[in-house]
């Protein structure tokens, strides 16, 4: 599986 792409935003982690 391809592994989730972690951006940070406002501080915060998202995970896509």
């Amino acid at each position: 599986n391809p592994k989730p792409s972690v951006s940070w935003v406002k501080g915060e982690t998202v995970v896509k």
